[in-house]
């Protein structure tokens, strides 16, 4: 598809959004197409005439269209360009960034009042971690101080300063281990006896050996994961994700498979790797997993797949439930509706360092409105 193609695809989906008309399917294509180099010109076409169109629109009252553009511009990257598809409004409003920073300039509007009420929930501080080794006692390692923590067949525990938990040495009675990251933990690495590195997110486990001794090397997750994988062709490494399997060489890529999640998806940076023994991934690729068949990406979001990785919230074309429960990890927080579950998906960025309440201002716009009360968040 050319460039005026691509366009007039762009305008069609667009139209069909600001009227609520557009289909499910087509959601991810539009943002898609916002965010390709070359666009910016007819996407800041896009929003300014939606934006002037609903100035006579008679079912957007003033404050509706204060909500709409308020608060959501921010400093990111400016080639992203996000979408918010407002649930609950008959009609939406496209923001580009920049665009968006001029038209709030020029309209002179002043904020909405905030409608989060009750206590705040802060970002983690610290990583928090259970390692559970086989027939022995649990560890809390973010209690250990630095330096060896435990020694198993020969194989040290090792703590460093910067929180890295390591495995190091060797032996033949392997002893296998769990690592559980709980809700509201930072992130923690590890280190594996072949020189594996994994970050491993919040609500999320591992199940690894202390060394690796056989002609595989094999770990089970649940949750979300980004793997380093030691280069080693003569023992592969394989990642078991419940009924899915993940076989690499020795390459990086990041993993979410969390329980809650429909879709388990794969995302390949560099090196190979097969899934379910049937689909290899090149690099910038995704496969993803759902109901047993597995599908590929050409072109995933990879800034939405690392996004944990470096410390942000990144949702394009999001439901509600999905965002709040991917929240609910990271802030440690139960969910509560006293309302139907909204509809409409969300698209936004924002670092995973500020208090709940400024990421909840995102789902704000679109008429939502929360109330945290300790470590339940209710929905209105």
């Amino acid at each position: 598809m050319d460039q005026f193609s691509r366009q007039q695809r762009m305008k069609t989906l667009f139209e069909q959004w600001c009227h609520n008309t557009i289909a499910e399917k087509d959601v991810q294509e539009l943002m898609q197409l916002l965010e390709e180099p070359g666009m910016d010109n007819e996407a800041g076409k896009l929003s300014q005439t939606a934006y002037f169109q609903q100035e006579d629109t008679p079912f957007f009252t003033p404050a509706e269209k204060r909500k709409m553009f308020l608060n959501i511009v921010k400093p990111v990257n400016v080639f992203r360009r996000r979408l918010m598809y407002m649930s609950g409004i008959a009609a939406g409003i496209a923001l580009v960034v920049g665009v968006g920073s001029y038209l709030l300039h020029k309209k002179g509007m002043s904020s909405p009042t905030h409608v989060i009420t009750g206590n705040d929930i802060a970002a983690p501080t610290v990583s928090i971690g259970l390692l559970k080794p086989e027939n022995s006692s649990s560890i809390h390692f973010e209690d250990a101080p630095s330096g060896l923590v435990a020694d198993q067949e020969n194989v040290k525990i090792i703590k460093y300063a910067d929180g890295t938990l390591a495995f190091s040495g060797s032996t033949t009675r392997p002893v296998s281990n769990t690592l559980t990251v709980p809700k509201g933990s930072k992130p923690v690495h590890l280190l594996l006896a072949d020189g594996t590195s994994i970050l491993l997110n919040a609500a999320s486990g591992i199940t690894f050996p202390n060394a690796f001794t056989g002609n595989e090397r094999t770990v089970s997750l649940y949750g979300e994961a980004y793997f380093e994988v030691k280069h080693d062709p003569a023992h592969p490494f394989i990642v078991k994700l419940g009924k899915s399997n993940v076989k690499v060489l020795g390459t990086h890529f990041n993993i979410r498979s969390y329980n809650d999640d429909v879709q388990t998806k794969i995302t390949l940076i560099e090196g190979k790797v097969n899934v379910n023994n049937g689909m290899m991934l090149k690099p910038g690729q995704q496969a993803v997993v759902e109901n047993g068949m597995s599908n590929l990406l050409l072109h995933p979001d990879m800034e939405e797949a690392l996004a944990w990785k470096n410390n942000e919230f990144n949702f394009n074309g999001w439901d509600v439930p999905a965002i709040l429960s991917m929240l609910s990890q990271w802030y440690n927080f139960t969910i509560e509706y006293k309302t139907k579950i909204p509809t409409g998906h969300f698209s936004g960025s924002i670092k995973r360092d500020n208090n709940l309440s400024q990421v909840l201002r995102i789902l704000e716009t679109g008429g939502l409105q929360f109330k945290i009360e300790k470590n339940k968040l209710i929905v209105y």
